[in-house]
């Protein structure tokens, strides 16, 4: 299985496309990783690390290999992120 871990575990806002050739790296990415990704199935599941997966997550694409490009884009921290120091940093 192939996977995409991150350096912390917290609210992310993701964005899933599928273009038909290599799209423009976005404006104020600061982070960007690119690979390789085979969904023979059909069927792709997209979840963060403390989602249990369901129908929710579930995206179908056309069968085939595919290049992955995960990209960072900084957001303001929310008032309440534990990334902010109003909390603890969780490990």
């Amino acid at each position: 299985m192939d996977r995409v871990i991150f350096a912390r575990s917290d609210l992310v806002a993701t964005a899933l496309r599928v273009h038909a050739g290599a799209p423009a790296v976005r404006a104020g990415a600061v982070h960007v990783v690119e690979a390789e990704l085979s969904v023979p199935t059909g069927v792709l599941h997209v979840f963060g690390c403390r989602e249990t997966p369901g129908p929710e997550h579930r995206a179908e694409v056309p069968a085939g290999r595919y290049r992955l490009r995960v990209s960072h884009l900084p957001a303001a921290v929310p008032a309440d992120s534990v990334f902010n120091g109003a909390g603890p940093v969780p490990t």
